[in-house]
């Protein structure tokens, strides 16, 4: 499994991810000459920003695992030039929620009695959705998602995060209001574990209820417990989840508590296996300019898995955000993708199709991906690889859930240092 490294006050290196420029040639009239001092501007910059590179900090901020996805069913098949995503919202306000004497006992029997559930999904309640992390079993970290809708617009959406000691006598959770889904909007939950240690984040795994380990229980409300303010149903449901981990058995249960039930559904024949990253990239238009928000281009690799039988795998690429001026093109895998062929866009993109583009040969391991970026001097070109660790970057890899910056406001350390 790859590794996730965070950056550490120990070493310097201020090194650049750039390929280089078209000419050897350095003397001071040279407009190529004038990038490398960009280049090396930049640099200085971002080390005075953001202090000395780690050598063994990556740039591949995303997750490195699969996300399962639902088919697109035969009732609503869909296409790129489809569907609109939703405006979905997590809010959660404080710790709400009163978990009941002796429920950490119940789930520990609960989970001894744990059986082999099959891989199943769900269905949005028509009068929204509360979840509350109320159970956990050991000191690994867990973010738990939920996947909104089918295929090319599922939507990825984080829940909760580093929900930590609420099994040692913390009796009280955070819940969080899911709004803005439409009822019957089919959903799935998954969850990454990781191991946090002194600034790095390792051994990075996922679990899907479309692949199993969950199991969907009804428990009495007073079982669980209650909030402060508001009620709920006389009947809750508890996602529980149960599964092997490198670091032994974990244990998680959530409260869903919808003023409806969520309804449960086997999981279909026909699923798709998404693996994807976010490149936003910094074109050198400025020199202290660290937005990353001048090109950005989601890539994905689809495959579909049908009874349990995988597919050829498709990979796509989308560009979402212009926020440059300079000339680009960019070669993903074996595929170029021109910016000369979208010269009219500017700002947010979007799901549009018609800038969305079939590439081959994309790795997700390697992050093959080049940028061929004009200079600001006329004439220059320099071409801009994906960082190797410990340089200074000009193109980082996120999740696609990850929003990129506005104008002029600075990506910030914590997407690679743990505070």
């Amino acid at each position: 499994m790859k590794q996730m490294k965070f950056w550490l006050p120990t070493l310097a290196v201020a090194a650049m991810s750039f390929g280089g420029c078209t000419s050897d040639d350095k003397h001071e009239y040279n407009p190529d000459y004038q990038v490398e001092l960009d280049k090396e501007a930049f640099a200085a910059n971002f080390v005075k920003q953001y202090g000395q590179v780690d050598a063994e900090q990556s740039w591949d901020l995303a997750n490195p695992n699969e996300v399962y996805v639902l088919s697109a069913s035969a009732r609503q098949v869909q296409t790129r030039a489809q569907g609109k995503p939703q405006w979905i919202t997590v809010s959660s306000f404080g710790h709400e929620f009163n978990i009941s004497e002796g429920f950490n006992e119940a789930m520990e029997k609960e989970f001894s009695q744990f059986g082999d559930p099959e891989p199943c999904y769900f269905t949005f309640p028509a009068e929204g959705l509360r979840i509350v992390p109320v159970f956990q079993s050991n000191a690994n970290n867990y973010v738990l998602h939920m996947v909104v809708g089918e295929d090319y617009f599922a939507q990825d959406i984080t829940i909760c995060s580093n929900i930590m000691g609420i099994n040692n006598n913390k009796q009280k959770a955070k819940a969080y209001t899911i709004t803005g889904v439409e009822a019957g909007t089919p959903v799935s939950f998954y969850v990454v574990v990781f191991k946090g240690n002194k600034g790095y984040k390792v051994d990075i795994e996922n679990f899907s209820t479309l692949e199993g380990g969950f199991k969907l229980a009804e428990v009495d409300a007073a079982t669980a417990g209650n909030y402060k303010k508001g009620t709920m149903r006389e009947k809750s449901s508890i996602l529980a989840c149960q599964f092997e981990t490198k670091h032994g058995t974990a244990q998680l249960a959530f409260l869903m508590d919808g003023l409806a039930p969520v309804q449960k559904h086997q999981a279909p024949e026909k699923i798709v296996k998404v693996v994807s990253r976010r490149y936003l990239i910094e074109d050198l238009g400025s020199t202290d300019d660290f937005d990353f928000n001048d090109i950005v281009i989601d890539v994905e690799q689809r495959v579909v898995v049908e009874n349990g039988v995988e597919g050829t795998p498709l990979q796509m690429a989308t560009l979402r955000h212009l926020g440059g001026v300079l000339p680009w093109n960019i070669k993903i895998g074996d595929t170029w993708f021109s910016g000369a062929e979208n010269t009219m866009l500017k700002g947010e993109i979007g799901s549009d199709a018609s800038v969305t583009k079939d590439v081959t040969g994309w790795n997700p391991e390697e992050n093959n991906i080049t940028v061929k970026v004009a200079g600001n001097q006329t004439g220059s070109v320099c071409l801009i690889p994906f960082p190797k660790k410990g340089e200074v970057p000009m193109v980082i890899a996120v999740d696609t859930y990850q929003q990129w910056m506005d104008e002029r406001q600075s990506i910030p350390s914590t997407w690679w240092t743990e505070e």
